[in-house]
């Protein structure tokens, strides 16, 4: 494997969605090499450094234009955007960043530490997705599939969800209400496609019956 294609992989190998394979060769690949070593290195310490920052202020029309996207007649209740300005206050939060390049890059946790979101059965729970765009994109591909059990309040039994909108330069916040309709250990996971590249992001759901407890507040 080139630097060219481990620089490619890096993200992957962060984010938890590279293969076995493909994270051994880039391992193997930085062994050797003190260029792509000291870049896996600075895209870690980027990733850690974007876990402590403020949360900025989103593109207040963001949610709205993400739902003009789907089915007028699924389109979840109002509660869907009326709680978008506040969730911030008590929502775990997800972020997705634009580095920039001509790929898309991911500020995510490594892989042991990809993030959980605890859900008591029958009950809301919001994640925010935050999308930080260094400039204006002008069609972005939101897709999110959901694991069994879990789906977005508003949208009963609908596991995988698309939109087609636009990012404004600056953060773009999302927040996803998600209901759990009994105890279950799953995966969703949230694509963003752009100019035919993908960036995926991953957030493990666990859900509990409403017998074992609620959870807390936090951030992810």
């Amino acid at each position: 494997m080139d630097c060219t294609q481990t620089r490619l992989l890096i993200d992957e190998v962060l984010s938890g969605t590279a293969s076995p394979i493909q994270a051994q060769a880039v391992s193997q690949h930085v062994e050797g090499c003190a260029t792509c070593a000291e870049h896996l290195r600075a895209s870690r310490e980027l990733m850690l450094q974007l876990r402590e920052m403020t949360v900025p202020e989103p593109s207040s029309d963001f949610e709205q234009r993400v739902l003009a996207g789907l089915d007028a007649r699924r389109r979840p209740h109002s509660g869907f955007v009326a709680g978008f300005a506040t969730a911030l206050v008590a929502s775990l939060l997800l972020w997705a960043v634009f580095v920039g390049g001509p790929a898309l890059q991911q500020a995510d946790v490594p892989a042991a530490d990809v993030p959980t979101v605890t859900l008591v059965a029958s009950e809301v729970r919001r994640v925010n997705l935050v999308f930080n765009a260094p400039a204006a994109i002008e069609s972005a591909t939101i897709s999110l599939e959901l694991p069994a059990a879990v789906s977005l309040d508003g949208y009963p039994g609908r596991r995988s969800l698309r939109w087609t909108t636009t990012l404004k330069a600056g953060a773009n916040r999302l927040s996803l209400p998600l209901r759990a309709d009994g105890p279950v250990e799953g995966v969703l996971i949230a694509r963003l496609t752009r100019d035919g590249k993908t960036r995926e992001f991953k957030v493990r759901i666990d859900a509990r019956g409403a017998d074992e407890g609620r959870p807390g507040a936090g951030n992810v």
